[in-house]
Protein backbone atom coordinates (compact mmCIF):
# COMPACT_ATOMS: atom_id res chain seq x y z
CA UNK A 1 0.00 0.00 0.00
CA UNK A 2 1.72 3.36 -1.09
CA UNK A 3 2.26 5.92 1.15
CA UNK A 4 -0.43 8.66 -0.12
CA UNK A 5 -3.37 6.17 0.17
CA UNK A 6 -2.34 5.23 4.26
CA UNK A 7 -2.17 8.48 4.84
CA UNK A 8 -4.34 10.44 2.73
CA UNK A 9 -7.55 7.77 3.15
CA UNK A 10 -7.71 8.09 6.86
CA UNK A 11 -7.62 11.37 6.64
CA UNK A 12 -10.48 11.99 3.82
CA UNK A 13 -12.35 9.04 6.16
CA UNK A 14 -11.86 11.43 9.32
CA UNK A 15 -13.20 14.58 7.65
CA UNK A 16 -16.20 12.40 6.38
CA UNK A 17 -17.23 11.18 9.80
CA UNK A 18 -16.56 14.69 11.78
CA UNK A 19 -19.02 16.51 8.78
CA UNK A 20 -21.61 13.97 9.15
CA UNK A 21 -21.82 14.16 13.40
CA UNK A 22 -23.21 17.47 12.78
CA UNK A 23 -22.33 19.57 16.02
CA UNK A 24 -23.42 22.82 15.07
CA UNK A 25 -24.58 23.89 18.82
CA UNK A 26 -28.57 23.56 18.60
CA UNK A 27 -28.91 25.49 15.31
CA UNK A 28 -30.90 23.42 12.72
CA UNK A 29 -28.39 22.37 10.25
CA UNK A 30 -29.22 23.49 6.43
CA UNK A 31 -28.54 21.20 3.55
CA UNK A 32 -26.35 23.76 1.91
CA UNK A 33 -24.33 21.24 -0.47
CA UNK A 34 -27.58 19.22 -1.43
CA UNK A 35 -28.65 21.62 -4.67
CA UNK A 36 -25.40 21.76 -6.47
CA UNK A 37 -24.43 17.49 -5.85
CA UNK A 38 -28.12 16.76 -6.50
CA UNK A 39 -27.40 18.81 -9.69
CA UNK A 40 -23.72 17.29 -10.56
CA UNK A 41 -25.56 13.92 -9.70
CA UNK A 42 -28.34 14.52 -12.61
CA UNK A 43 -25.67 15.68 -14.56
CA UNK A 44 -23.94 12.66 -13.91
CA UNK A 45 -26.77 10.64 -15.11
CA UNK A 46 -27.73 12.29 -17.82
CA UNK A 47 -24.66 12.01 -19.32
CA UNK A 48 -24.25 7.89 -18.69
CA UNK A 49 -27.37 7.64 -20.23
CA UNK A 50 -26.90 9.79 -23.65
CA UNK A 51 -25.31 7.34 -25.79
CA UNK A 52 -23.93 9.98 -27.87
CA UNK A 53 -21.82 11.73 -24.94
CA UNK A 54 -17.80 11.94 -25.74
CA UNK A 55 -15.83 10.00 -23.03
CA UNK A 56 -13.11 12.68 -22.81
CA UNK A 57 -15.92 14.97 -21.68
CA UNK A 58 -17.21 12.54 -19.34
CA UNK A 59 -13.50 11.67 -18.13
CA UNK A 60 -13.21 15.21 -16.91
CA UNK A 61 -16.58 15.97 -15.75
CA UNK A 62 -16.29 12.70 -13.44
CA UNK A 63 -12.88 14.70 -12.14
CA UNK A 64 -14.60 18.17 -11.95
CA UNK A 65 -17.25 16.31 -9.92
CA UNK A 66 -14.99 13.79 -7.64
CA UNK A 67 -13.18 17.70 -6.71
CA UNK A 68 -15.62 19.60 -5.72
CA UNK A 69 -17.32 16.17 -3.54
CA UNK A 70 -14.02 16.36 -2.07
CA UNK A 71 -13.32 20.51 -1.53
CA UNK A 72 -17.23 19.84 0.13
CA UNK A 73 -16.63 17.14 2.21
CA UNK A 74 -13.07 19.35 3.42
CA UNK A 75 -15.70 22.26 4.36
CA UNK A 76 -18.26 20.30 6.15
CA UNK A 77 -21.10 20.77 3.62
CA UNK A 78 -22.08 17.06 3.54
CA UNK A 79 -24.73 16.83 6.56
CA UNK A 80 -27.47 15.60 5.16
CA UNK A 81 -28.81 11.90 4.03
CA UNK A 82 -29.24 13.20 0.93
CA UNK A 83 -25.71 14.97 0.73
CA UNK A 84 -24.28 11.66 1.26
CA UNK A 85 -26.41 9.95 -1.03
CA UNK A 86 -25.18 12.36 -4.01
CA UNK A 87 -21.90 12.40 -2.97
CA UNK A 88 -21.34 8.72 -2.73
CA UNK A 89 -23.03 8.59 -6.45
CA UNK A 90 -20.27 11.00 -7.27
CA UNK A 91 -17.30 9.35 -5.88
CA UNK A 92 -18.48 5.56 -7.62
CA UNK A 93 -18.13 6.58 -11.09
CA UNK A 94 -14.28 7.94 -10.22
CA UNK A 95 -12.51 7.49 -13.83
CA UNK A 96 -11.36 3.85 -14.98
CA UNK A 97 -7.68 3.52 -17.22
CA UNK A 98 -6.43 -0.07 -18.49
CA UNK A 99 -3.95 -1.64 -16.75
CA UNK A 100 -1.89 -5.15 -17.92
CA UNK A 101 -4.92 -5.53 -20.14
CA UNK A 102 -7.80 -4.82 -17.82
CA UNK A 103 -10.11 -2.27 -16.91
CA UNK A 104 -9.06 -0.44 -13.20
CA UNK A 105 -9.82 2.25 -11.26
CA UNK A 106 -7.74 5.29 -10.95
CA UNK A 107 -8.25 5.84 -7.38
CA UNK A 108 -9.83 3.06 -6.09
CA UNK A 109 -10.00 3.83 -2.40
CA UNK A 110 -12.64 6.56 -3.67
CA UNK A 111 -15.24 3.20 -3.87
CA UNK A 112 -14.69 3.00 -0.15
CA UNK A 113 -15.38 6.86 0.75
CA UNK A 114 -18.50 6.63 -1.32
CA UNK A 115 -19.23 3.17 0.51
CA UNK A 116 -19.29 5.15 3.92
CA UNK A 117 -21.09 8.09 2.82
CA UNK A 118 -23.60 5.34 1.40
CA UNK A 119 -23.85 3.34 4.74
CA UNK A 120 -23.93 6.90 6.66
CA UNK A 121 -26.96 7.93 4.35
CA UNK A 122 -28.59 4.50 4.72
CA UNK A 123 -28.69 4.32 7.80
CA UNK A 124 -30.24 7.82 8.27
CA UNK A 125 -33.30 6.49 7.28
CA UNK A 126 -32.56 7.75 3.30
CA UNK A 127 -34.01 4.80 1.27
CA UNK A 128 -31.85 5.21 -2.11
CA UNK A 129 -28.87 4.85 -0.58
CA UNK A 130 -29.42 1.23 0.09
CA UNK A 131 -28.41 0.32 -3.33
CA UNK A 132 -25.64 2.56 -3.44
CA UNK A 133 -23.94 0.46 -0.36
CA UNK A 134 -23.87 -2.96 -2.63
CA UNK A 135 -22.74 -0.66 -5.64
CA UNK A 136 -19.94 1.09 -4.20
CA UNK A 137 -18.34 -1.93 -2.01
CA UNK A 138 -18.70 -4.20 -5.44
CA UNK A 139 -16.90 -1.65 -7.72
CA UNK A 140 -14.47 -1.60 -4.64
CA UNK A 141 -14.18 -5.48 -5.13
CA UNK A 142 -14.17 -5.75 -8.81
CA UNK A 143 -11.55 -2.77 -9.65
CA UNK A 144 -9.20 -4.25 -6.70
CA UNK A 145 -9.62 -7.56 -9.15
CA UNK A 146 -11.41 -9.31 -6.75
CA UNK A 147 -15.30 -11.10 -6.69
CA UNK A 148 -18.25 -8.40 -6.42
CA UNK A 149 -19.87 -9.69 -3.39
CA UNK A 150 -23.21 -7.97 -4.33
CA UNK A 151 -23.76 -8.56 -8.30
CA UNK A 152 -24.02 -4.80 -9.38
CA UNK A 153 -21.16 -4.74 -11.65
CA UNK A 154 -21.54 -6.22 -15.53
CA UNK A 155 -19.12 -6.88 -17.50
CA UNK A 156 -18.88 -8.06 -21.59
CA UNK A 157 -17.17 -10.95 -21.96
CA UNK A 158 -15.14 -10.92 -24.72
CA UNK A 159 -15.23 -14.97 -25.89
CA UNK A 160 -18.81 -15.24 -25.63
CA UNK A 161 -19.79 -12.07 -26.26
CA UNK A 162 -22.42 -11.95 -23.31
CA UNK A 163 -22.76 -10.31 -20.18
CA UNK A 164 -21.03 -11.63 -16.81
CA UNK A 165 -21.14 -10.80 -13.50
CA UNK A 166 -18.04 -12.67 -12.81
CA UNK A 167 -15.67 -12.52 -10.47
CA UNK A 168 -18.93 -12.37 -8.17
CA UNK A 169 -18.70 -14.04 -4.34
CA UNK A 170 -20.82 -17.34 -4.78
CA UNK A 171 -21.49 -17.10 -0.91
CA UNK A 172 -23.15 -14.19 -0.90
CA UNK A 173 -27.24 -15.04 -0.34
CA UNK A 174 -29.82 -13.64 -1.87
CA UNK A 175 -31.08 -12.31 1.52
CA UNK A 176 -28.17 -10.82 2.01
CA UNK A 177 -28.81 -8.77 -1.35
CA UNK A 178 -32.27 -8.00 -0.80
CA UNK A 179 -30.74 -5.89 3.21
CA UNK A 180 -29.29 -3.59 0.43
CA UNK A 181 -32.49 -3.69 -1.97
CA UNK A 182 -30.12 -5.37 -4.43
CA UNK A 183 -32.07 -8.49 -6.90
CA UNK A 184 -31.67 -12.09 -6.39
CA UNK A 185 -28.60 -13.39 -8.16
CA UNK A 186 -31.31 -15.56 -10.73
CA UNK A 187 -32.62 -11.74 -11.98
CA UNK A 188 -29.11 -10.14 -11.98
CA UNK A 189 -28.34 -12.73 -14.02
CA UNK A 190 -31.03 -12.30 -16.85
CA UNK A 191 -33.20 -15.78 -15.29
Amino acid sequence: MNLAFRIGFPMIALLVLSSCSGGNGGEKEQPVAESELKKMADEDQAMRLDGNTDFQKEYEKDLEHRERVFSLLAEGKISTPEDMYYAALLLQHTPLTMCDGRMTSLSRENYLLANMLAKASAGAGYGPARRMVAMTIDRYLWYSGRPQKYGTNSRMDEKTGENTLEPLDSTTTDEERAKWDVEPLKVLKGG
